[in-house]
Parts: structure tokens; C-alpha cells; sequence
């Protein structure tokens, strides 16, 4: 199969290509795109060599971009919150709040108040960006209480058999579970598809090529 694929971005005769926008790989990331362009009102194709979630590798926790706290990358910060909003938005029934504990030990340079502190610090940003809102996301809580202190008592009742003798406390909060991350996928393909969007399973891209202005594509 031939298909067209206008090379530059500047206005062009739409009619004298097939596409507008080609994906490649039915994965989180390539299926995400599709709908989104699909919805933007542009014509797209998504090329799968297999089938929609096959070798999706990605971890099914959703995060908030607290990970990104030690490197003060703020901008992806900013994505990993729009992300989970964006989530919440178009899968509400595929994304769940999981509740993580992290542990201070007497014996560890990471001290408790360090992660409370970060995991505040994101939801600081994320209400002064004033596009996310000044709750949280996945909980109710205000941004300055996305973290809760969790003293050594209690840690010892939520995980018996912990090591109490260097123990010192803990920190709870939220980042979210993504239950069946190929069901998003497939979500993804059904609204791009509604929206003019063509799929190309079971279909391997074996060579692209560039001329007079028009990318083909030769699968």
C-alpha cells in the first residue's frame, strides 16, 4: 500500500494527499496523539504492525510529576499534571487514586519532611499555574496538603514486620493506578476513529519516501 503525506507544514491542496498526520505504534503515546490530531480536525492514520497495545511496556502508575521535584524541571511537571488531569478528563473509569508510603529511616539521608516538602511543592505549582485548580488531582485535599505525616504507630499497624528499631515516621500520599493501560489505548483508537481517523493494524511500514514535497509512505 502507497500513502501520501504533505511534507511541510505550510498551507497545501489537502485534496492531493491522503493524510494530514501519520502515527506510528499503538502504544499510550501513539494512540494518545492519534486522537488528539483526529480531534483537532486533521486526517491522520495509525500504522500498527501488530495489534493496539501490543508491547506496551509502560507502567501503569500515572504521576503527578513529583519525580521531577530534585531536577526542578517545572515544565514537565506541568505535563505530568496537565497529563493526569487530561486522564481524569477521558478515562475517569480506567484511572484510580493509589496511595503511596514512603519510609524514614534513622540510617537515611532522605528524611520524611524532604518528601513532604516536594510532594507540596507540586501541588503549590499546580495552583498557581491557574490551570489545573487549587485541588488536587485524584483527592480533595488543598495543594499544602497533598502529603500526610504518618507517625511510626501507625506505620507499624498498615506494615507488620517493618524495621521499628531505625523507623522514624512516614509520609503518605496519592498518585494514581491506570487499571488496564491497553483498554486506554484501545479507548483512544475508538475516539480517533469516530473522529475520521484510520487505523492500519497488523500492518508493517516498510520504507518512506520524499518527493517533490510529498512524503509516502510504503506499507
Amino acid at each position: 500500500m502507497l500513502f501520501k503525506f504533505p511534507k511541510r507544514p505550510e498551507p497545501i491542496d489537502r485534496s492531493k494527499y491522503d493524510y494530514d498526520l501519520a502515527f506510528f505504534g499503538a502504544g499510550p503515546q501513539g494512540t494518545a496523539g492519534f486522537r488528539t490530531a483526529t480531534m483537532a480536525g486533521l486526517r491522520c492514520a495509525l500504522f500498527e504492525k501488530k495489534d493496539i497495545g501490543h508491547g506496551d511496556k509502560s507502567t501503569s502508575i500515572g504521576h503527578k510529576g513529583i519525580r521531577y521535584i530534585p531536577y526542578m524541571e517545572f515544565r514537565l511537571i506541568l505535563e505530568s499534571l496537565k497529563g493526569m488531569r487530561t486522564l481524569q478528563k477521558i478515562g475517569p473509569h480506567l484511572v484510580w487514586p493509589l496511595e503511596f508510603l514512603f519510609l524514614g529511616f534513622n540510617d537515611s539521608q532522605i528524611r520524611p519532611w524532604m518528601i513532604k516538602g516536594g510532594v507540596n511543592a507540586v501541588g503549590l505549582i499546580s495552583h498557581i499555574s491557574n490551570r489545573f485548580g487549587p485541588a488536587s488531582v485524584l483527592t480533595n485535599q488543598p495543594f499544602n496538603q497533598w502529603a500526610k505525616k504518618i507517625s511510626k504507630t501507625d506505620l507499624t499497624v498498615k506494615l507488620p514486620g517493618i524495621r521499628t528499631h531505625v523507623l522514624i515516621g512516614g509520609i503518605a500520599y496519592h498518585d494514581c493506578l491506570i487499571t488496564y493501560p491497553k483498554r486506554l489505548c484501545l479507548e483512544n483508537v475508538q475516539a480517533a476513529t469516530e473522529n475520521g481517523g484510520k487505523l492500519y493494524k497488523h500492518t508493517k511500514v516498510i520504507n518512506f519516501i520524499e518527493r517533490d514535497g510529498v512524503t509516502r509512505i510504503i506499507a
